[in-house]
Protein backbone atom coordinates (compact mmCIF):
# COMPACT_ATOMS: atom_id res chain seq x y z
CA UNK A 1 0.00 0.00 0.00
CA UNK A 2 1.10 3.50 -0.62
CA UNK A 3 -0.36 5.54 2.46
CA UNK A 4 -3.48 4.65 4.34
CA UNK A 5 -6.19 6.58 3.96
CA UNK A 6 -7.28 7.11 7.17
CA UNK A 7 -4.90 5.49 10.17
CA UNK A 8 -8.95 5.42 12.00
CA UNK A 9 -10.32 3.36 9.10
CA UNK A 10 -12.38 0.82 11.19
CA UNK A 11 -11.30 -1.17 8.20
CA UNK A 12 -7.64 -1.24 9.74
CA UNK A 13 -8.97 -2.76 13.47
CA UNK A 14 -11.17 -5.50 11.37
CA UNK A 15 -7.92 -6.69 9.13
CA UNK A 16 -5.73 -6.48 12.92
CA UNK A 17 -8.50 -8.46 14.36
CA UNK A 18 -8.06 -11.47 11.17
CA UNK A 19 -4.26 -11.19 11.38
CA UNK A 20 -4.49 -11.92 14.89
CA UNK A 21 -7.11 -14.77 14.97
CA UNK A 22 -4.91 -16.59 12.87
CA UNK A 23 -1.43 -15.28 14.40
CA UNK A 24 -0.21 -13.55 11.14
CA UNK A 25 2.15 -11.23 11.96
CA UNK A 26 1.76 -7.52 9.80
CA UNK A 27 3.73 -5.56 8.01
CA UNK A 28 3.26 -2.23 6.16
CA UNK A 29 5.71 -1.84 2.86
CA UNK A 30 5.70 2.04 1.42
CA UNK A 31 5.71 2.11 -2.16
CA UNK A 32 6.34 5.55 -3.57
CA UNK A 33 5.31 5.10 -7.19
CA UNK A 34 8.02 6.40 -8.88
CA UNK A 35 10.12 4.89 -11.14
CA UNK A 36 13.86 4.30 -11.49
CA UNK A 37 15.84 7.02 -13.41
CA UNK A 38 16.92 4.43 -16.02
CA UNK A 39 13.29 3.06 -16.68
CA UNK A 40 12.09 6.83 -17.09
CA UNK A 41 14.69 7.59 -19.70
CA UNK A 42 13.85 4.44 -20.71
CA UNK A 43 10.19 5.22 -21.44
CA UNK A 44 10.28 8.68 -22.94
CA UNK A 45 12.96 7.35 -25.60
CA UNK A 46 10.33 4.83 -26.28
CA UNK A 47 7.15 7.42 -26.60
CA UNK A 48 10.08 9.53 -28.51
CA UNK A 49 8.11 12.92 -27.53
CA UNK A 50 9.29 15.98 -29.32
CA UNK A 51 10.09 17.54 -26.08
CA UNK A 52 9.69 16.84 -22.28
CA UNK A 53 9.30 19.31 -19.40
CA UNK A 54 10.39 17.74 -15.85
CA UNK A 55 7.88 19.30 -13.46
CA UNK A 56 8.08 16.78 -10.66
CA UNK A 57 11.65 17.02 -9.71
CA UNK A 58 14.02 18.24 -7.33
CA UNK A 59 17.73 18.43 -10.24
CA UNK A 60 15.31 18.89 -13.40
CA UNK A 61 18.28 19.60 -15.07
CA UNK A 62 19.99 15.54 -14.72
CA UNK A 63 16.50 15.08 -17.25
CA UNK A 64 19.35 16.07 -19.56
CA UNK A 65 21.49 12.83 -19.06
CA UNK A 66 18.55 10.18 -19.11
CA UNK A 67 17.06 11.31 -22.39
CA UNK A 68 18.76 10.11 -25.02
CA UNK A 69 16.05 11.67 -28.03
CA UNK A 70 13.98 14.60 -27.97
CA UNK A 71 14.44 18.27 -26.57
CA UNK A 72 14.25 18.76 -22.33
CA UNK A 73 12.65 22.06 -21.89
CA UNK A 74 13.50 23.40 -18.00
CA UNK A 75 10.20 25.19 -17.09
CA UNK A 76 10.85 28.62 -15.82
CA UNK A 77 8.48 30.54 -13.66
CA UNK A 78 5.80 32.62 -14.94
CA UNK A 79 7.30 31.87 -18.51
CA UNK A 80 4.91 30.89 -21.24
CA UNK A 81 5.73 27.47 -23.44
CA UNK A 82 4.16 26.39 -27.00
CA UNK A 83 3.40 22.76 -26.91
CA UNK A 84 2.56 22.16 -30.00
CA UNK A 85 1.32 22.54 -33.72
Amino acid sequence: MSEPFSEEDIEVDIMHNWLDHFHLKFHQIHASGHCSSCDLGDIIDTVRPKSVFPIHMEEPEYFKKIVKKGKVVIPVKEKEFCLGE
